[in-house]
């Protein structure tokens, strides 16, 4: 199962249409907030199956800031962040994935590519698909679900 993890879009509808065309078998795509109403309409043409969190600019937008999502058997908290301090550190978002029955905790807000293993929690930012911070570029993730293998890769835009 292919799966394209995004954050922190913004109002750029562009580079999600170019993403979304170049995208090949996707099978399924995780937006972790910020410009949630922008993802959601970028995403109608290509008829892809999503989970979405919102994040701290999406006032009004319906999703919830934390979800727990199952695929494959395995469970997946996703979060856009800021209510855990993630721009200064990660055990908050540790602990919050821990306490729900994850493995694996995908969050935004900082516009920087982050993958560590935080108290025995997998720690997974895809940066932002509209601009990078401290150097970053514009990027996203590809989570790869096998039936006993996970993998994750950072693709630049």
């Amino acid at each position: 199962m292919k799966i394209y993890v995004l954050s922190d879009c913004h109002e750029d509808d562009t580079t999600l249409h170019v993403l979304f065309q170049k995208a090949g078998k996707v099978d399924f795509v995780i937006f972790l907030g910020d410009g949630i109403a922008t993802f959601k309409q970028a995403l109608l043409p290509y008829h892809l199956p999503y989970a979405a969190v919102k994040g701290n600019n999406d006032r009004g937008a319906q999703e919830p800031f934390d979800k727990v999502l199952t695929l494959q058997g395995r469970r997946f908290f996703l979060t856009h962040g800021h209510q855990y301090n993630v721009g200064t550190e990660k055990n908050a978002l540790a602990a919050k994935a821990k306490e729900v029955g994850c493995e694996t905790a995908f969050f935004g807000h900082t516009h920087m590519p982050f993958y560590k293993e935080v108290d025995g929690i997998m720690l997974i930012n895809p940066g932002s698909t509209f601009y990078g911070r401290r150097g970053s570029k514009k990027s996203y993730g590809v989570l790869c679900l096998e039936e006993k293998d996970m993998s994750f890769q950072f693709c630049t835009l």
